[in-house]
């Protein structure tokens, strides 16, 4: 079963596959649409979710409950005029971070002997590259910054994001694997710092797709430059999530932060 971190609903094609969301996902149409669809899933509810969620984050015992969701009122109307199930069946998993916080997560993986409630924790763990990569496209190269307003420049900004991160992983897979291996015996493992990478790109596109000069001379130009000021990773790190006030934020992207591409 292969996992998909959901972020846009384009990415729900794949039979078998198991769809991971985050908190501001979950609805009973959301979950019925999957359903219909027969897509396996698992999401974080919030703390405001379906009661059955709700619940399970005032209690201490109970890690797994099975329950029956139904349609009432308007979300009912909506589903008679979409044609979507009215009943649905669905698990709730209670899981206890390591700070000790606890999440619930809403699954249609019912099988409890098969997939235990410990499994899930690590499970929805694995969405964490994901959302660094999501972090990269959104902070480093401002993804939400269109060019213009129409559907076919928010595509072609869109395309050309993903066009250029596909190109800076291409270009700094050499450094990256001389870092790896010149720091594997150290406390921290260094990485290529993609501030440094994407600012590499914008100053050699013209040789890039020009070809000025021979490729290997330019790729050995570029992976110079990827080494010069590699970031590091902390294994097994594990950062506190800080709150942030409207006014602090604003005052960091107005005045601090400043975008690499």
């Amino acid at each position: 079963m292969r996992l998909i971190w959901l972020w846009n609903t384009s990415s729900i094609h794949f039979l078998g596959d198991l769809i991971l969301f985050d908190r501001n996902y979950p609805s009973y149409i959301f979950l019925a649409s999957l359903t219909k669809l027969g897509r396996h899933f698992t999401g974080r509810c919030s703390k405001t979710s379906f009661k059955a969620a709700r619940d399970m984050f005032k209690q201490q015992v109970t890690n797994s409950n099975i329950v029956t969701l139904k349609a009432e009122g308007e979300v009912k109307k909506k589903c008679q005029k979409l044609g979507l199930p009215e009943k649905i069946t669905v698990r709730f998993v209670r899981v206890r971070l390591s700070t000790g916080e606890i999440e619930v997560l809403v699954t249609s993986l019912l099988d409890e002997k098969k997939y235990s409630a410990l499994m899930f924790k690590e499970l929805y763990n694995l969405r964490w590259g994901v959302e660094c990569f999501l972090g990269v496209i959104k902070e480093r190269l401002k993804i939400d910054n269109f060019t213009g307003k129409t559907v076919i420049s928010v595509k072609q900004d869109f395309f050309a994001i993903m066009f250029l991160t596909g190109l800076e992983s291409l270009l700094t897979k050499a450094a990256d694997s001389q870092l790896f291996k010149k720091s594997s015996l150290n406390k921290h493992r260094q990485t290529v710092n993609n501030m440094v990478s994407f600012n590499a790109i914008k100053n050699f596109r013209v040789e890039l797709f020009y070809h000025c000069k021979p490729i290997q001379e330019l790729m050995a130009t570029l992976t110079e430059w990827n080494i010069s000021d590699p970031t590091y990773t902390k294994r097994n790190r594990k950062v506190p999530r800080k709150k942030s006030s409207a006014r602090v934020s604003l005052n960091y992207y107005k005045r601090i932060y400043k975008p690499c591409f």
